[in-house]
């Protein structure tokens, strides 16, 4: 090789070398209120989205009750979209111009069950065998605050059982607090949703569902978020084909296959 091809090449490395690397993209953070009810199936269908984003996003949630949530909506946290246990919700922030209106749709419904601890003495076959005298707690979440415990409250009300049942009833702020309260031994038995009793592996009875308003899951862009666009593909994700798929998965009926 001679002299003048050396120092061609001695030229060229040295100019490669001083080329800086490409600078690494940060990911857009995407700020997302959810339910507490979709603490075991969010975390998939984030996992999933993030994977197709191919890292120019990520989401981070927020898990609470519904109404709770609403209210921090109201009082200005930064969320760019909301996923609500509760269709009211979404629509009322609709009417106080929180939330744009053509982003809102349903994305799933919810199955009310009655969970047994598996320290429980008793079983029972439906929600008439709670006032059986051995049952001394039944964890439902707040009515005021939850669809899951506002529908409790309706199918005991339904079954004639509230003023029987009411002196055993014990209280938790979310959905998920009432499997707490019973996995720590503060009640025998607890109102979940089919998605949450699944996951934690637990015995349940199914409430009859003409027996409480259908509990609808919205999802909606709150107007003030400055990642629309993201918020928005995020949503289309969730009420995929691909998102149903792990809706199901994780106990709830997806929107396209709710018949009441």
């Amino acid at each position: 090789m001679n002299r003048s091809i050396r120092r061609g090449i001695l030229a060229l490395t040295l100019v490669v070398g001083c080329v800086d690397p490409p600078p690494r993209i940060e990911p857009k953070i995407l700020r997302v209120a959810a339910s507490s009810e979709l603490f075991e199936a969010a975390p998939k269908i984030v996992a999933e989205f993030e994977k197709r984003s191919k890292g120019t996003i990520k989401v981070v949630i927020t898990h609470g009750a519904s109404a709770r949530l609403a209210e921090q909506i109201r009082t200005g946290a930064g969320f760019d979209l909301f996923l609500s246990a509760d269709m009211s919700a979404i629509d009322s922030l609709v009417k106080e111009g929180l939330i744009e209106a053509d982003s809102i749709r349903p994305f799933a419904s919810g199955v009310l069950v009655v969970a047994r601890s598996p320290d429980a003495n008793a079983e029972i076959t439906s929600i008439a065998d709670l006032d059986r005298p051995e049952i001394k707690k039944i964890a439902i979440a707040d009515p005021s605050q939850t669809p899951i415990g506002a529908a409790s409250i309706e199918a005991l009300k339904s079954a004639g059982m509230i003023e029987r049942i009411e002196p055993k009833l014990v209280r938790s702020e979310t959905a998920r607090g009432t499997l707490a309260l019973m996995q720590t031994g503060s009640a025998d038995f607890a109102f979940v949703e089919e998605s949450i009793g699944a996951a934690a592996g637990l015995e349940f009875v199914i409430v009859d569902p003409k027996s409480y308003r259908p509990i609808r899951y919205g999802i909606g862009v709150l107007k003030r978020s400055r990642n629309a666009d993201r918020a928005r593909a995020f949503a289309s994700f969730i009420t995929s084909e691909e998102g149903e798929k792990i809706l199901a998965k994780c106990g709830f009926s997806p929107a396209s296959k709710i018949t009441r």
